[in-house]
């Protein structure tokens, strides 16, 4: 009964024998159908990573120029941070800080001073006021007869300030009004009724006197007002 052989495949599916060494077809030295196929697939393969390697690794440009980027780097990053302002300095030619001549020293200005300046209150003021002493009045009435009773006198303590005396009486005969006080001259009047008289007091016991002259020689019904200062 025959056997049947089978000759061993090679990497590209192609018998392996002993005249080709395996892969070759028997008739010459090429390559067999297979063999071929499997080349063109990786050949195509290898051209592709390539085209992908080299995409990958091509600069992007832009349509104007620009400088070159780099898409390997890591994108930069933009960070914020808020400071104080320097502060002022005033650059001045001439020696520095250490004594060197001819270099520019940086003095710094110190910040501007405010200085509040308060006007002092004006002073009190003071005003004075007159006030009015207080005064007193008394009224007295009277009579005065002829040739026994022609005058009456009256007394009063004052302060210092004008004191006054005023009468009115009945009929027509003139009488006479005399103030005398301290510190002044007596005052002195001879009229009709309605008559007044006043003078000034310095302050003590101020006399006030009414009288009928003697030429009158008639009996007349009075009353004497009286005002002077007083506490």
């Amino acid at each position: 009964m025959p056997r049947a052989c089978f000759a061993p495949l090679d990497a590209y599916g192609d018998r392996v024998t002993t005249e080709n060494g395996g892969g070759a077809d028997p008739s010459g030295g090429e390559p067999g159908p297979r063999a071929r196929q499997a080349g063109v697939v990786l050949g195509v393969a290898l051209a592709v990573v390539a085209i992908l390697t080299a995409l990958y690794k091509t600069p992007a440009r832009a349509v104007l120029p620009s400088p070159v980027r780099n898409l390997d780097a890591p994108p930069a990053t933009t960070s914020t941070t808020r400071a104080d302002p320097p502060p002022t300095t005033t650059t001045v030619p001439g020696a520095s800080a250490l004594g060197a001549p001819g270099q520019l020293a940086h003095i710094a200005t110190p910040p501007a001073s405010t200085t509040t300046t308060t006007a002092p209150s004006p002073p009190a003021t003071t005003t004075t006021v007159y006030v009015a002493p207080h005064v007193a009045s008394q009224s007295y009435p009277g009579n005065l007869t002829y040739p026994d009773n022609i005058s009456a006198r009256y007394s009063e303590t004052t302060t210092a300030g004008e004191v006054s005396g005023s009468a009115t009486w009945s009929g027509t005969p003139d009488l006479t009004i005399t103030v005398s006080c301290p510190g002044s001259p007596s005052a002195s009047q001879t009229g009709t009724s309605g008559l007044y008289v006043s003078a000034s007091s310095s302050g003590g016991t101020c006399d006030i006197t009414i009288a009928e002259p003697s030429s009158e020689q008639a009996t007349v019904s009075y009353t004497l007002s009286v005002q002077y200062p007083s506490n």
